[in-house]
């Protein structure tokens, strides 16, 4: 990998162009005909995080922009991230937020908390 310069930055802009359907390191090693440790050298180098955790990061960030921009349910927004059962993503929603999609809606529709997920006075 340290002669391709050029394939570190097709690695970092795959992922930034599929991070949306949870793209895996093993998935990005295998197209690339490389190890997964080159992936994460890769994606460390350009990025300064684990290729995971910024996957992660933009998957949650996508899912709070559509909770406060639509009133989207949330099986279609699992399906936006590419979740294949609705069920898969209500879990992952509980995993990666610690509540319900129920909970997570009321606590981040229209802009009724400060962001740590603490309601705003609105007075």
């Amino acid at each position: 990998m340290q002669d391709h310069p050029n394939l570190t930055e097709q690695i970092v802009s795959f992922v930034e162009a599929n991070w949306n359907r949870g793209v895996t390191v093993k998935e990005i090693a295998e197209r690339f005909s490389v190890s997964d440790a080159e992936v994460e050298r890769a994606f460390r180098k350009l990025k300064r995080v684990p290729m995971k955790q910024f996957v992660q990061d933009r998957r949650k960030a996508f899912v709070l922009d559509l909770i406060k921009d639509s009133a989207l349910p949330g099986y279609r927004v699992g399906f936006e991230l590419g979740f294949r059962e609705e069920q898969s993503f209500y879990r992952w929603v509980k995993e990666t937020f610690g509540m319900g999609w129920t909970e997570l809606c009321r606590l981040h529709r229209d802009g009724a908390t400060d962001g740590g997920g603490k309601r705003n006075s609105r007075g």
